[in-house]
């Protein structure tokens, strides 16, 4: 006979009665309450302010006035860091543009160059400047000319 084994029943706990105490301590049951308020911007919620005001007369006031102000710094310094942007934007196209421009005129000079090198040399260096610019086109008329 093979021996299974036997699964056992879990206790009956009732766990919504408090466990017993000792006679010396106390029954009486304790609350905690605790409290957190939150709020988020440059200014209190008016109940805070208010209590701000009894605390010290015309506090409320001046925290209206430096939330003014900080409201009208954080402006004036957004407003600079806007027009340093678009500054920097449109240097940065003007070089963009002036490189073209340069790279521009450095490859018409250089094909100038070659092609007066082509025109006016007949020998090798005429041959070597034909293919590196014209190709081998400018190479075989050169052949031309010299095979008559």
């Amino acid at each position: 006979m093979s021996r299974q084994g036997k699964k056992k029943k879990p206790k009956n706990r009732n766990l919504s009665k408090p466990p017993d105490r000792e006679p010396n301590q106390q029954n009486a049951s304790e609350l905690l309450t605790l409290s957190q308020q939150q709020f988020q911007g440059p200014l209190p919620p008016p109940e805070i302010l208010q209590e701000y005001d009894t605390v010290v007369e015309g506090a409320a006031e001046r925290i209206i006035v430096m939330a003014e102000a900080q409201a009208s710094h954080r402006k004036a310094l957004e407003a600079k860091a806007l027009d340093a942007q678009v500054s920097d934007a449109q240097s940065v196209r003007k070089e963009a543009r002036l490189g073209q421009i340069f790279a521009f005129l450095i490859a018409v000079m250089g094909i100038l160059t070659g092609a007066y090198v082509v025109v006016k040399s007949s020998g090798l260096s005429g041959r070597i400047a034909g293919t590196v610019l014209g190709g081998t086109p400018s190479c075989r008329h050169s052949d031309r000319v010299y095979l008559r």
